[in-house]
Protein backbone atom coordinates (compact mmCIF):
# COMPACT_ATOMS: atom_id res chain seq x y z
CA UNK A 1 0.00 0.00 0.00
CA UNK A 2 1.42 3.36 -1.02
CA UNK A 3 1.82 6.37 1.25
CA UNK A 4 -1.17 8.14 -0.31
CA UNK A 5 -3.36 5.08 0.21
CA UNK A 6 -2.26 4.80 3.84
CA UNK A 7 -3.03 8.49 4.41
CA UNK A 8 -6.47 8.04 2.84
CA UNK A 9 -7.17 4.98 4.99
CA UNK A 10 -5.98 6.73 8.16
CA UNK A 11 -8.19 9.71 7.26
CA UNK A 12 -11.22 7.44 6.88
CA UNK A 13 -10.52 5.76 10.24
CA UNK A 14 -10.20 9.18 11.90
CA UNK A 15 -13.46 10.31 10.28
CA UNK A 16 -15.35 7.26 11.62
CA UNK A 17 -13.89 7.63 15.11
CA UNK A 18 -14.57 11.37 15.21
CA UNK A 19 -18.21 10.74 14.19
CA UNK A 20 -18.54 8.19 16.99
CA UNK A 21 -16.95 10.53 19.54
CA UNK A 22 -19.23 13.40 18.44
CA UNK A 23 -22.27 11.14 18.82
CA UNK A 24 -21.04 10.07 22.28
CA UNK A 25 -20.54 13.70 23.35
CA UNK A 26 -24.06 14.65 22.22
CA UNK A 27 -25.72 11.78 24.09
CA UNK A 28 -23.55 12.20 27.18
CA UNK A 29 -24.16 15.96 27.33
CA UNK A 30 -27.92 15.40 27.13
CA UNK A 31 -27.77 12.90 30.00
CA UNK A 32 -25.55 15.09 32.18
CA UNK A 33 -27.92 18.05 31.65
CA UNK A 34 -30.80 15.80 32.67
CA UNK A 35 -28.94 14.75 35.84
CA UNK A 36 -28.18 18.40 36.68
CA UNK A 37 -31.84 19.26 36.10
CA UNK A 38 -32.91 16.60 38.58
CA UNK A 39 -30.46 17.92 41.14
CA UNK A 40 -31.75 21.43 40.48
CA UNK A 41 -35.31 20.28 41.27
CA UNK A 42 -34.11 19.03 44.65
CA UNK A 43 -32.56 22.40 45.41
CA UNK A 44 -35.81 24.12 44.49
CA UNK A 45 -37.72 21.87 46.90
CA UNK A 46 -35.22 22.61 49.69
CA UNK A 47 -35.47 26.38 49.25
CA UNK A 48 -39.19 26.40 48.59
CA UNK A 49 -40.91 27.83 45.55
CA UNK A 50 -41.79 31.46 46.16
CA UNK A 51 -41.52 34.91 44.72
CA UNK A 52 -37.76 34.81 45.18
CA UNK A 53 -37.39 32.46 42.20
CA UNK A 54 -39.78 34.24 39.89
CA UNK A 55 -38.57 34.83 36.35
CA UNK A 56 -35.10 33.34 36.96
CA UNK A 57 -36.57 29.89 37.58
CA UNK A 58 -38.65 29.90 34.41
CA UNK A 59 -35.75 31.26 32.31
CA UNK A 60 -33.49 28.53 33.66
CA UNK A 61 -36.08 25.84 32.89
CA UNK A 62 -36.62 27.27 29.38
CA UNK A 63 -32.88 27.23 28.63
CA UNK A 64 -32.54 23.65 29.86
CA UNK A 65 -35.52 22.55 27.73
CA UNK A 66 -34.13 24.32 24.64
CA UNK A 67 -30.70 22.71 25.01
CA UNK A 68 -32.27 19.29 25.63
CA UNK A 69 -34.48 19.59 22.54
CA UNK A 70 -31.52 20.67 20.40
CA UNK A 71 -29.45 17.71 21.55
CA UNK A 72 -32.38 15.34 20.97
CA UNK A 73 -32.68 16.72 17.42
CA UNK A 74 -28.95 16.35 16.67
CA UNK A 75 -28.63 12.80 18.01
CA UNK A 76 -30.52 10.94 15.20
CA UNK A 77 -28.69 12.96 12.53
CA UNK A 78 -25.31 12.25 14.09
CA UNK A 79 -26.20 8.57 14.60
CA UNK A 80 -27.20 8.17 10.94
CA UNK A 81 -23.92 9.74 9.79
CA UNK A 82 -21.91 7.48 12.07
CA UNK A 83 -23.77 4.37 10.87
CA UNK A 84 -23.15 5.26 7.21
CA UNK A 85 -19.43 5.85 7.72
CA UNK A 86 -18.90 2.83 9.95
CA UNK A 87 -20.74 0.22 7.87
CA UNK A 88 -19.51 1.53 4.50
CA UNK A 89 -15.96 1.53 5.87
CA UNK A 90 -16.30 -2.10 6.94
CA UNK A 91 -17.85 -3.13 3.61
CA UNK A 92 -15.04 -1.41 1.68
CA UNK A 93 -12.43 -3.07 3.90
CA UNK A 94 -13.93 -6.52 3.27
CA UNK A 95 -14.25 -5.96 -0.49
CA UNK A 96 -10.68 -4.65 -0.70
CA UNK A 97 -9.51 -7.78 1.10
CA UNK A 98 -11.03 -9.89 -1.67
CA UNK A 99 -9.60 -7.69 -4.40
CA UNK A 100 -6.08 -7.53 -2.95
CA UNK A 101 -5.61 -10.91 -1.24
CA UNK A 102 -3.98 -14.02 -2.62
CA UNK A 103 -6.41 -16.04 -4.71
CA UNK A 104 -5.44 -19.32 -3.03
CA UNK A 105 -6.72 -17.92 0.29
CA UNK A 106 -9.89 -16.50 -1.28
CA UNK A 107 -10.65 -19.97 -2.69
CA UNK A 108 -10.78 -21.35 0.85
CA UNK A 109 -13.78 -19.11 1.68
CA UNK A 110 -17.25 -20.46 0.89
CA UNK A 111 -20.39 -18.60 -0.13
CA UNK A 112 -22.01 -19.05 3.28
CA UNK A 113 -19.03 -17.57 5.11
CA UNK A 114 -18.92 -14.51 2.86
CA UNK A 115 -22.68 -13.86 2.78
CA UNK A 116 -22.89 -14.19 6.58
CA UNK A 117 -20.05 -11.72 6.91
CA UNK A 118 -21.92 -9.11 4.86
CA UNK A 119 -25.44 -9.81 6.12
CA UNK A 120 -24.83 -10.51 9.82
CA UNK A 121 -21.29 -9.92 11.05
CA UNK A 122 -20.96 -6.32 9.84
CA UNK A 123 -24.28 -5.43 11.44
CA UNK A 124 -23.33 -7.17 14.71
CA UNK A 125 -20.05 -5.27 15.00
CA UNK A 126 -21.74 -1.97 14.15
CA UNK A 127 -24.58 -2.47 16.64
CA UNK A 128 -22.08 -2.90 19.46
CA UNK A 129 -20.04 0.10 18.28
CA UNK A 130 -23.21 2.21 18.21
CA UNK A 131 -24.29 0.93 21.62
CA UNK A 132 -20.84 1.71 23.00
CA UNK A 133 -21.09 5.36 21.95
CA UNK A 134 -24.82 5.95 22.52
CA UNK A 135 -25.49 3.87 25.63
CA UNK A 136 -22.43 2.44 27.41
CA UNK A 137 -20.19 5.54 27.61
CA UNK A 138 -23.08 7.97 28.32
CA UNK A 139 -24.45 5.56 30.95
CA UNK A 140 -21.03 5.33 32.58
CA UNK A 141 -20.66 9.13 32.67
CA UNK A 142 -24.18 9.74 33.98
CA UNK A 143 -23.67 6.98 36.59
CA UNK A 144 -20.44 8.63 37.79
CA UNK A 145 -22.08 12.09 37.86
CA UNK A 146 -25.01 10.72 39.88
CA UNK A 147 -22.69 8.98 42.33
CA UNK A 148 -20.71 12.23 42.64
CA UNK A 149 -23.85 14.20 43.55
CA UNK A 150 -24.99 11.48 45.94
CA UNK A 151 -21.63 11.68 47.69
CA UNK A 152 -21.96 15.45 47.94
CA UNK A 153 -25.44 15.07 49.37
CA UNK A 154 -24.61 12.10 51.64
CA UNK A 155 -21.19 10.43 51.30
CA UNK A 156 -22.15 7.03 52.67
CA UNK A 157 -25.15 6.85 50.29
CA UNK A 158 -22.88 7.55 47.32
CA UNK A 159 -20.34 4.93 48.42
CA UNK A 160 -23.02 2.27 48.93
CA UNK A 161 -24.55 3.02 45.51
CA UNK A 162 -21.13 2.86 43.83
CA UNK A 163 -20.36 -0.51 45.46
CA UNK A 164 -23.70 -1.97 44.36
CA UNK A 165 -23.03 -0.78 40.78
CA UNK A 166 -19.52 -2.26 40.69
CA UNK A 167 -20.72 -5.60 42.10
CA UNK A 168 -23.49 -5.65 39.47
CA UNK A 169 -21.06 -5.06 36.63
CA UNK A 170 -18.64 -7.72 37.91
CA UNK A 171 -21.36 -10.37 38.30
CA UNK A 172 -22.90 -9.79 34.87
CA UNK A 173 -19.49 -9.79 33.16
CA UNK A 174 -18.74 -13.20 34.64
CA UNK A 175 -22.15 -14.61 33.70
CA UNK A 176 -21.97 -13.27 30.12
CA UNK A 177 -18.75 -15.19 29.37
CA UNK A 178 -20.73 -18.43 29.19
CA UNK A 179 -22.59 -17.07 26.14
CA UNK A 180 -19.52 -16.75 23.92
CA UNK A 181 -19.30 -20.39 22.80
CA UNK A 182 -23.03 -20.58 21.99
CA UNK A 183 -22.86 -17.37 19.97
CA UNK A 184 -19.95 -18.84 18.03
CA UNK A 185 -21.99 -22.02 17.36
CA UNK A 186 -24.92 -19.87 16.20
CA UNK A 187 -22.80 -17.88 13.71
CA UNK A 188 -21.17 -21.06 12.34
CA UNK A 189 -24.57 -22.69 11.82
CA UNK A 190 -25.79 -19.49 10.13
CA UNK A 191 -22.85 -19.73 7.70
CA UNK A 192 -23.78 -23.34 6.89
CA UNK A 193 -27.40 -22.37 6.21
CA UNK A 194 -26.38 -19.44 4.00
CA UNK A 195 -24.07 -21.71 2.00
CA UNK A 196 -26.76 -24.40 1.76
CA UNK A 197 -29.30 -21.82 0.54
CA UNK A 198 -26.90 -20.28 -2.00
CA UNK A 199 -25.91 -23.67 -3.41
CA UNK A 200 -29.57 -24.64 -3.71
CA UNK A 201 -30.53 -21.43 -5.54
CA UNK A 202 -27.59 -21.72 -7.93
CA UNK A 203 -28.50 -25.32 -8.85
CA UNK A 204 -32.29 -24.97 -8.62
CA UNK A 205 -32.81 -26.13 -12.24
CA UNK A 206 -30.96 -29.40 -11.67
CA UNK A 207 -32.75 -29.94 -8.36
CA UNK A 208 -36.11 -29.69 -10.15
CA UNK A 209 -35.01 -31.91 -13.04
CA UNK A 210 -33.73 -34.62 -10.69
CA UNK A 211 -36.85 -34.43 -8.46
CA UNK A 212 -34.80 -33.47 -5.42
CA UNK A 213 -37.04 -30.65 -4.15
CA UNK A 214 -38.44 -32.69 -1.24
CA UNK A 215 -34.95 -33.79 -0.23
CA UNK A 216 -33.78 -30.17 -0.29
CA UNK A 217 -36.76 -29.07 1.83
CA UNK A 218 -36.06 -31.81 4.40
CA UNK A 219 -32.41 -30.82 4.70
CA UNK A 220 -33.30 -27.13 4.93
CA UNK A 221 -35.88 -27.79 7.67
CA UNK A 222 -33.30 -29.82 9.62
CA UNK A 223 -30.71 -27.04 9.31
CA UNK A 224 -33.25 -24.46 10.53
CA UNK A 225 -34.25 -26.75 13.41
CA UNK A 226 -30.61 -27.06 14.49
CA UNK A 227 -30.22 -23.27 14.29
CA UNK A 228 -33.39 -22.78 16.34
CA UNK A 229 -32.13 -25.19 19.03
CA UNK A 230 -28.89 -23.23 19.35
CA UNK A 231 -30.89 -20.00 19.55
CA UNK A 232 -33.07 -21.44 22.34
CA UNK A 233 -30.00 -22.38 24.39
CA UNK A 234 -28.63 -18.90 23.79
CA UNK A 235 -31.93 -17.36 24.94
CA UNK A 236 -31.87 -19.46 28.14
CA UNK A 237 -28.39 -18.20 28.98
CA UNK A 238 -29.47 -14.65 28.25
CA UNK A 239 -32.46 -15.13 30.58
CA UNK A 240 -30.07 -16.23 33.34
CA UNK A 241 -28.20 -12.99 32.75
CA UNK A 242 -31.40 -10.90 32.93
CA UNK A 243 -32.44 -12.14 36.37
CA UNK A 244 -29.35 -10.88 38.28
CA UNK A 245 -29.62 -7.61 36.35
CA UNK A 246 -33.18 -6.99 37.56
CA UNK A 247 -32.42 -8.05 41.14
CA UNK A 248 -29.33 -5.84 41.39
CA UNK A 249 -31.16 -2.88 39.82
CA UNK A 250 -34.05 -3.26 42.26
CA UNK A 251 -31.56 -3.55 45.13
CA UNK A 252 -29.90 -0.29 44.06
CA UNK A 253 -33.25 1.53 43.94
CA UNK A 254 -34.25 0.22 47.36
CA UNK A 255 -30.85 1.17 48.78
CA UNK A 256 -31.24 4.77 47.61
CA UNK A 257 -34.84 5.02 48.85
CA UNK A 258 -34.51 3.37 52.27
CA UNK A 259 -31.05 4.56 53.20
CA UNK A 260 -31.87 8.05 51.90
CA UNK A 261 -35.05 8.05 54.04
CA UNK A 262 -33.01 7.00 57.07
CA UNK A 263 -30.59 9.89 56.39
CA UNK A 264 -33.50 12.36 56.24
CA UNK A 265 -34.87 11.07 59.55
CA UNK A 266 -31.43 11.42 61.12
CA UNK A 267 -31.15 14.99 59.75
CA UNK A 268 -28.01 14.15 57.75
CA UNK A 269 -29.81 14.77 54.44
CA UNK A 270 -32.48 17.23 53.31
CA UNK A 271 -35.86 16.30 51.80
CA UNK A 272 -34.90 18.04 48.55
CA UNK A 273 -31.68 16.01 48.38
CA UNK A 274 -33.66 12.81 48.94
CA UNK A 275 -36.03 13.78 46.12
CA UNK A 276 -33.01 14.46 43.87
CA UNK A 277 -31.49 11.11 44.85
CA UNK A 278 -34.70 9.21 44.07
CA UNK A 279 -35.30 10.85 40.69
CA UNK A 280 -31.58 10.51 39.85
CA UNK A 281 -31.76 6.81 40.74
CA UNK A 282 -33.00 6.24 37.18
CA UNK A 283 -29.46 7.04 35.97
CA UNK A 284 -28.08 4.50 38.43
CA UNK A 285 -30.59 1.70 37.88
CA UNK A 286 -30.94 2.03 34.08
CA UNK A 287 -27.21 1.64 33.33
CA UNK A 288 -27.15 -1.53 35.45
CA UNK A 289 -30.14 -2.97 33.58
CA UNK A 290 -28.77 -1.93 30.18
CA UNK A 291 -25.38 -3.42 31.01
CA UNK A 292 -26.91 -6.85 30.42
CA UNK A 293 -27.69 -6.15 26.74
CA UNK A 294 -24.39 -4.33 26.30
CA UNK A 295 -22.49 -7.42 27.46
CA UNK A 296 -24.61 -9.68 25.23
CA UNK A 297 -23.86 -7.48 22.21
CA UNK A 298 -20.20 -7.30 23.20
CA UNK A 299 -19.88 -11.10 23.28
CA UNK A 300 -21.74 -11.35 19.97
CA UNK A 301 -19.55 -8.67 18.40
CA UNK A 302 -16.42 -10.64 19.38
CA UNK A 303 -17.70 -13.56 17.31
CA UNK A 304 -18.71 -11.23 14.47
CA UNK A 305 -15.34 -9.47 14.50
CA UNK A 306 -13.48 -12.80 14.50
CA UNK A 307 -15.42 -13.83 11.37
CA UNK A 308 -14.65 -10.50 9.67
CA UNK A 309 -10.97 -10.82 10.61
CA UNK A 310 -10.79 -14.19 8.84
CA UNK A 311 -11.45 -12.26 5.63
CA UNK A 312 -9.70 -8.95 6.27
CA UNK A 313 -6.54 -10.64 7.58
CA UNK A 314 -5.96 -12.81 4.52
CA UNK A 315 -2.44 -12.48 3.15
CA UNK A 316 -2.25 -9.78 0.49
CA UNK A 317 -0.74 -10.28 -2.93
CA UNK A 318 2.87 -9.17 -2.99
CA UNK A 319 3.30 -6.11 -5.21
CA UNK A 320 6.83 -7.19 -6.13
CA UNK A 321 6.07 -10.33 -8.11
CA UNK A 322 8.67 -13.10 -8.33
CA UNK A 323 6.56 -15.49 -10.40
CA UNK A 324 7.63 -13.96 -13.73
CA UNK A 325 10.96 -13.48 -15.45
CA UNK A 326 11.82 -10.89 -18.08
CA UNK A 327 13.02 -12.05 -21.47
CA UNK A 328 12.87 -11.20 -25.14
CA UNK A 329 10.76 -14.34 -25.51
CA UNK A 330 7.22 -14.74 -24.26
CA UNK A 331 6.83 -18.31 -23.02
CA UNK A 332 5.70 -20.83 -20.42
CA UNK A 333 8.58 -23.20 -19.66
CA UNK A 334 8.04 -26.45 -17.71
CA UNK A 335 5.18 -24.86 -15.77
CA UNK A 336 3.40 -27.02 -13.20
CA UNK A 337 0.41 -25.89 -11.19
CA UNK A 338 -2.16 -27.36 -8.83
CA UNK A 339 -5.02 -25.69 -6.96
CA UNK A 340 -5.05 -25.46 -3.14
CA UNK A 341 -7.13 -28.67 -3.04
CA UNK A 342 -4.12 -30.43 -4.70
CA UNK A 343 -5.96 -30.86 -8.01
CA UNK A 344 -3.17 -30.91 -10.60
CA UNK A 345 -3.89 -28.81 -13.70
CA UNK A 346 -0.53 -28.48 -15.47
CA UNK A 347 2.52 -30.68 -15.35
CA UNK A 348 5.51 -29.37 -17.35
CA UNK A 349 3.43 -27.12 -19.60
CA UNK A 350 5.47 -25.53 -22.41
CA UNK A 351 4.10 -22.74 -24.62
CA UNK A 352 5.79 -20.17 -26.86
CA UNK A 353 4.16 -17.03 -28.23
CA UNK A 354 5.13 -14.83 -31.14
CA UNK A 355 4.28 -11.34 -32.31
CA UNK A 356 2.96 -10.82 -35.85
CA UNK A 357 0.35 -13.60 -35.87
CA UNK A 358 -2.50 -14.85 -33.72
CA UNK A 359 -1.42 -17.36 -31.06
CA UNK A 360 -4.26 -19.87 -30.80
CA UNK A 361 -4.79 -21.99 -27.68
CA UNK A 362 -7.02 -25.01 -28.20
CA UNK A 363 -8.00 -27.94 -25.99
CA UNK A 364 -10.92 -29.82 -24.52
CA UNK A 365 -13.13 -28.37 -21.82
CA UNK A 366 -11.64 -28.54 -18.34
CA UNK A 367 -7.98 -28.92 -19.36
CA UNK A 368 -6.95 -25.56 -17.87
CA UNK A 369 -7.31 -22.91 -20.56
CA UNK A 370 -8.89 -20.46 -18.11
CA UNK A 371 -6.29 -21.39 -15.49
CA UNK A 372 -3.63 -20.45 -18.04
CA UNK A 373 -5.05 -16.89 -18.09
CA UNK A 374 -4.99 -16.72 -14.28
CA UNK A 375 -1.33 -17.77 -14.23
CA UNK A 376 -0.47 -15.24 -16.93
CA UNK A 377 -2.13 -12.48 -14.87
CA UNK A 378 -0.46 -13.49 -11.62
CA UNK A 379 -3.74 -14.45 -9.94
CA UNK A 380 -2.07 -17.75 -9.02
CA UNK A 381 1.62 -18.55 -8.68
CA UNK A 382 3.13 -21.56 -10.41
CA UNK A 383 4.31 -24.52 -8.34
CA UNK A 384 7.37 -24.75 -10.53
CA UNK A 385 8.58 -23.67 -13.95
CA UNK A 386 9.02 -20.24 -15.46
CA UNK A 387 6.76 -17.70 -17.15
CA UNK A 388 8.81 -15.29 -19.26
CA UNK A 389 7.25 -11.98 -20.26
CA UNK A 390 8.47 -9.81 -23.16
CA UNK A 391 8.88 -6.69 -21.03
CA UNK A 392 10.76 -5.63 -17.93
CA UNK A 393 8.37 -5.20 -14.99
CA UNK A 394 8.44 -6.57 -11.44
CA UNK A 395 5.33 -4.82 -10.08
CA UNK A 396 2.25 -7.05 -10.25
CA UNK A 397 -0.12 -4.11 -10.86
CA UNK A 398 2.07 -2.82 -13.72
CA UNK A 399 2.29 -6.30 -15.24
CA UNK A 400 -1.51 -6.58 -15.21
CA UNK A 401 -1.80 -3.15 -16.84
CA UNK A 402 0.26 -4.48 -19.76
CA UNK A 403 -1.91 -7.58 -20.22
CA UNK A 404 -5.50 -7.01 -21.40
CA UNK A 405 -7.92 -9.93 -21.02
CA UNK A 406 -11.38 -10.59 -22.40
CA UNK A 407 -12.79 -13.45 -20.33
CA UNK A 408 -15.30 -16.00 -21.57
CA UNK A 409 -18.06 -14.68 -19.30
CA UNK A 410 -19.44 -11.22 -20.07
CA UNK A 411 -18.74 -9.27 -16.89
CA UNK A 412 -20.81 -6.06 -16.84
CA UNK A 413 -21.71 -3.81 -13.92
CA UNK A 414 -24.97 -2.05 -13.07
CA UNK A 415 -23.78 1.24 -14.56
CA UNK A 416 -23.96 3.15 -17.84
CA UNK A 417 -22.75 1.48 -21.03
CA UNK A 418 -19.97 4.04 -21.34
CA UNK A 419 -18.78 3.55 -17.75
CA UNK A 420 -18.59 -0.19 -18.40
CA UNK A 421 -16.10 0.49 -21.21
CA UNK A 422 -14.44 3.83 -20.67
CA UNK A 423 -11.90 4.32 -17.87
CA UNK A 424 -10.21 7.44 -16.58
CA UNK A 425 -7.31 8.27 -18.89
CA UNK A 426 -8.78 6.53 -21.95
CA UNK A 427 -8.83 8.39 -25.26
CA UNK A 428 -12.27 9.71 -26.24
CA UNK A 429 -11.26 9.70 -29.92
CA UNK A 430 -10.15 6.06 -29.76
CA UNK A 431 -13.36 5.16 -27.97
CA UNK A 432 -15.56 6.76 -30.64
CA UNK A 433 -13.48 5.26 -33.46
CA UNK A 434 -13.66 1.72 -32.05
CA UNK A 435 -17.41 1.99 -31.43
CA UNK A 436 -17.93 2.82 -35.10
CA UNK A 437 -15.44 0.23 -36.34
CA UNK A 438 -17.10 -2.54 -34.30
CA UNK A 439 -20.63 -1.49 -35.42
CA UNK A 440 -21.60 -0.70 -31.83
CA UNK A 441 -22.28 3.02 -32.17
CA UNK A 442 -25.60 2.77 -34.02
CA UNK A 443 -26.83 -0.09 -31.82
CA UNK A 444 -26.01 1.73 -28.58
CA UNK A 445 -27.57 4.96 -29.82
CA UNK A 446 -30.78 3.04 -30.57
CA UNK A 447 -31.34 2.80 -26.81
CA UNK A 448 -33.20 5.76 -25.35
CA UNK A 449 -30.21 7.18 -23.44
CA UNK A 450 -27.48 5.98 -25.80
CA UNK A 451 -24.13 5.51 -24.04
CA UNK A 452 -25.72 6.71 -20.78
CA UNK A 453 -28.16 3.79 -20.77
CA UNK A 454 -28.06 2.11 -17.35
CA UNK A 455 -27.40 -1.61 -17.53
CA UNK A 456 -28.81 -4.08 -15.06
CA UNK A 457 -26.49 -6.47 -13.20
CA UNK A 458 -26.93 -9.15 -15.88
CA UNK A 459 -26.26 -6.65 -18.68
CA UNK A 460 -29.89 -6.14 -19.76
CA UNK A 461 -31.17 -4.66 -22.07
CA UNK A 462 -28.17 -5.87 -24.13
CA UNK A 463 -28.41 -9.14 -26.05
CA UNK A 464 -25.86 -11.92 -25.46
CA UNK A 465 -23.89 -10.93 -28.55
CA UNK A 466 -23.92 -7.23 -27.63
CA UNK A 467 -22.59 -8.04 -24.16
CA UNK A 468 -19.71 -9.94 -25.77
CA UNK A 469 -18.89 -7.07 -28.10
CA UNK A 470 -19.03 -4.51 -25.27
CA UNK A 471 -16.53 -6.64 -23.31
CA UNK A 472 -14.39 -6.97 -26.44
CA UNK A 473 -14.39 -3.19 -26.87
CA UNK A 474 -13.38 -2.73 -23.22
CA UNK A 475 -10.47 -5.13 -23.72
CA UNK A 476 -9.06 -3.49 -26.86
CA UNK A 477 -9.46 0.00 -25.37
CA UNK A 478 -6.55 -0.86 -23.08
CA UNK A 479 -3.06 0.08 -24.27
CA UNK A 480 -1.41 -3.28 -23.62
CA UNK A 481 1.48 -5.40 -24.86
CA UNK A 482 -0.40 -8.69 -24.60
CA UNK A 483 -4.06 -9.25 -25.50
CA UNK A 484 -5.86 -12.43 -24.44
CA UNK A 485 -9.29 -13.33 -25.85
CA UNK A 486 -11.20 -16.29 -24.40
CA UNK A 487 -13.87 -17.45 -26.89
CA UNK A 488 -14.46 -13.85 -28.09
CA UNK A 489 -16.92 -14.70 -30.88
CA UNK A 490 -19.13 -17.16 -28.96
CA UNK A 491 -22.82 -16.08 -29.17
CA UNK A 492 -21.92 -13.33 -31.67
CA UNK A 493 -23.57 -13.27 -35.11
CA UNK A 494 -21.27 -14.13 -38.03
CA UNK A 495 -21.11 -10.59 -39.47
CA UNK A 496 -19.97 -9.00 -36.21
CA UNK A 497 -17.76 -11.99 -35.38
CA UNK A 498 -15.88 -11.34 -38.63
CA UNK A 499 -15.51 -7.65 -37.71
CA UNK A 500 -14.07 -8.64 -34.33
CA UNK A 501 -11.69 -11.19 -35.87
CA UNK A 502 -10.51 -8.70 -38.49
CA UNK A 503 -9.60 -6.32 -35.69
CA UNK A 504 -7.85 -9.08 -33.71
CA UNK A 505 -5.89 -10.05 -36.82
CA UNK A 506 -4.74 -6.44 -37.35
CA UNK A 507 -3.92 -6.13 -33.65
CA UNK A 508 -1.65 -9.19 -33.82
CA UNK A 509 0.74 -7.48 -36.25
CA UNK A 510 2.25 -5.29 -33.51
CA UNK A 511 1.16 -7.03 -30.31
CA UNK A 512 1.15 -10.44 -28.70
CA UNK A 513 -2.36 -11.79 -29.24
CA UNK A 514 -3.57 -15.01 -27.63
CA UNK A 515 -6.95 -16.41 -28.66
CA UNK A 516 -8.56 -19.36 -26.87
CA UNK A 517 -11.17 -21.04 -29.04
CA UNK A 518 -13.05 -24.19 -30.02
CA UNK A 519 -14.08 -22.70 -33.39
CA UNK A 520 -12.10 -24.52 -36.10
CA UNK A 521 -13.43 -22.14 -38.79
CA UNK A 522 -11.42 -19.32 -37.20
CA UNK A 523 -8.23 -21.37 -37.47
CA UNK A 524 -8.80 -21.81 -41.20
CA UNK A 525 -9.88 -18.25 -42.00
CA UNK A 526 -7.32 -16.45 -39.81
CA UNK A 527 -4.13 -18.50 -39.85
CA UNK A 528 -1.85 -18.33 -36.85
CA UNK A 529 0.33 -20.29 -34.46
CA UNK A 530 -1.70 -23.13 -32.91
CA UNK A 531 -0.83 -24.77 -29.57
CA UNK A 532 -2.86 -27.30 -27.62
CA UNK A 533 -3.27 -27.55 -23.85
CA UNK A 534 -4.04 -31.08 -22.73
CA UNK A 535 -3.91 -30.65 -18.95
CA UNK A 536 -1.84 -32.60 -16.42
Amino acid sequence: MGGRDRMKQNGEIFSVKSSGILLCILVTTAKVIDVLTRRFIGNVVDKGIGSDFGVELFVCIAIICAITLLLQYLQPYSCAGYETKYTSGLFIKIINSFLLSKQCEIDEKNVGEVSTCFSSDVNGVFQFAKRKYTIFFPDAVSFIVCVFFLMKMQRSLGIITLCVGLVSGFCMTKISKSMFSKMNDYQNKLKDINKFTSDGLINVEMIKVNLLTEKLEEQYEQELMDLNNIKKKLAIRQAFLSAPSMILSFSTLMTVAFYGGYCVLSNSMSIGSLMSAIIMADYIVSPIMRLENTLVQYRRSLVNQANINKITEMNLEEEECNCFSNSERFSFKNVSFSYPDNRMVFNDLNLNFTKGKINYIIGKNGVGKTTFIKLLNGVYETNKGEISLPFSESSLSKIRNRISVMSQESLLFADTIKNNIFKEGDSEDKFQELCRKLNLDSEIMSFGSGYETILQENGDPLSGGQKKRICFLRCVMNEADIYVFDEPTANVDRLNANVMMDYIFSLSKNHYVILITHDKDLLDKYPGYIQEISGA
